[in-house]
């Protein structure tokens, strides 16, 4: 099969906007100031206090509610968010269906600046509605994010299980999923990481089909519910595919992001009847770099880098990290796949546009933060559906 072209700019059509340390040490934000060309001050923004927040929830965090059964739905009767039991299942599973055969899937690193902040986290959304993923991976997610924009959203009531209704596992900020309900989801749960950052590890289980043997079902969710090991799970229900994502250590941490990766690589391997197993996110470093051999000859050797493997004479227009006029940009956000029978068809980056500001915003933005244009986020996000061979 021939790769397909790599996509144009405009192939997406844009959307308009409806650890130990208490923070990062003065020479890792000023390596990373210098790095970023100006203006360079909004990617700092909130940095050490965020850092400092998250070694608190850190400290404070109960493992078991935190990290066992992240799913969350909106309940038409109630018209509340609920968090997920197996008294809802039975009506749950009805919505069910196969694991598809066609997968969309979007991750995006979302930005926690206060930057026009609502009126990017809106147009984000708009976007995810007009695409219409069956997965949905984001970073730097907020609980602002979640409360002020995303459980608004009528597309996310109607369609999506999330990982996160009140801000716990995201506070000051880290990863989420949307995932279809739709899709025979088994457990969705997260994984601390070695960090000074407060990052982890999610990803969700799903089987190949839905669940028809409650007794069945109730066993395993009981089982996760209480910290099961995965292999024990695995000999309940066998899990189809597994898709996580992570945002590794920003700033000079090269070696807390290959400890990271050690952490996460056995999580996915351990559900080892899995035919698809999938890593993405923001792993803040670039596929040039000597540190990618992390990837590409380390422990995620067996795992295929999607961009690359599509589009290889094309790393430039992968970049997602914004080009300056001095910098040719980074390709920081990464779909990594290990699959026999799910191979990727297409890829994009999206979020590339500029949005139309108004002559207060603009101002503001020039004024406050030196910089003229504001896109959805400072990362450009990524695109990839995969078809079932």
């Amino acid at each position: 099969m021939q790769p397909p072209p790599p996509p144009s700019s405009s192939s997406i059509v844009p959307v308009q906007p409806s650890s130990s340390r208490l923070a990062p040490s003065d020479q890792e934000l000023s390596s990373a100031m210098t790095k970023l060309k100006k203006p360079s001050a909004q990617h700092i923004v909130g940095f050490e206090e965020r850092y400092q927040q998250a070694l608190r929830m850190q400290q404070n965090e109960d493992e078991h509610s935190a990290h066992f059964n992240r799913r969350f739905f909106f309940d038409v009767e109630s018209r509340e968010w609920t968090r997920f039991n197996m008294s809802h299942y039975p009506k749950m599973m009805k919505e069910m269906k196969s694991f598809p055969d066609q997968l969309k899937i979007v991750s995006l690193n979302v930005w926690f600046a206060n930057i026009l902040q609502n009126k990017r986290y809106e147009a984000q959304l708009d976007f995810f509605e007009q695409v219409n993923p069956d997965i949905i991976c984001l970073q730097e997610m907020i609980p602002n994010y979640i409360e002020n924009n995303l459980l608004k959203r009528d597309f996310v009531r109607n369609n999506y299980i999330i990982s996160d209704i009140d801000g716990t596992s995201v506070d000051p900020y880290g990863v989420m999923v949307l995932v279809k309900r739709s899709l025979p989801i088994l457990d969705i749960r997260i994984t601390s990481l070695t960090t000074r950052m407060g990052r982890k590890f999610i990803h969700v289980a799903f089987a190949k089909e839905p669940i028809t043997d409650i007794t069945l079902m109730e066993k395993y969710f009981a089982s996760a519910s209480k910290g099961a090991y995965i292999s024990q799970l695995e000999t309940m229900i066998p899990c189809f595919a597994v898709i996580g994502t992570v945002h590794l250590e920003s700033l000079a941490s090269k070696s807390s992001r290959k400890t990271q990766l050690e952490q996460i690589h056995p999580v996915l391997e351990h559900y080892s009847s899995s035919s698809l197993r999938m890593l993405m996110g923001d792993f803040n470093f670039d596929s040039e770099s000597k540190e990618n051999e992390n990837l590409t000859s380390g422990i995620f050797k067996d795992y295929t880098d999607v961009w690359y493997s599509l589009y290889p004479q094309h790393v430039i227009e992968g970049k997602t990290f914004p080009y300056g006029p001095h910098r040719k940009g980074d390709r920081l956000d990464r779909m990594m796949i290990k699959s026999t029978i799910f191979l990727p068809q297409k890829m994009e980056v999206f979020g590339k546009q500029p949005l139309p500001l108004s002559s207060e915003e603009q101002t503001m933005l020039r004024e406050k933060f030196h910089m003229e244009k504001v896109c959805l986020s400072d990362h450009y996000g990524i695109y990839c559906e995969l078809q079932h061979c």
